[in-house]
């Protein structure tokens, strides 16, 4: 009997080669920018993987999206 699988929670929609270069450029403000956007969790795309993460940064309404 198959198991039904939850889906990934939201992340950013930019392709996986940016959000890998802009976390190895900057990490920290990109996860907090992540948090803020897409609450926590939020799943993140490296190049070749798919990485759900949690942030304890606050959600405001004004900070640009990743």
């Amino acid at each position: 009997m198959a198991q039904a699988v939850a889906p990934l929670p939201p992340g950013p929609k930019t392709p996986a080669v940016w959000q890998l270069l802009r976390y190895s450029h900057s990490p920290l403000p990109f996860l907090e920018a992540c948090g803020r956007c897409y609450g926590d969790p939020f799943t993140i795309r490296f190049a070749g993987s798919v990485s759900p993460s949690r942030s304890n940064a606050y959600r405001t309404p004004s900070s640009p999206c990743p």
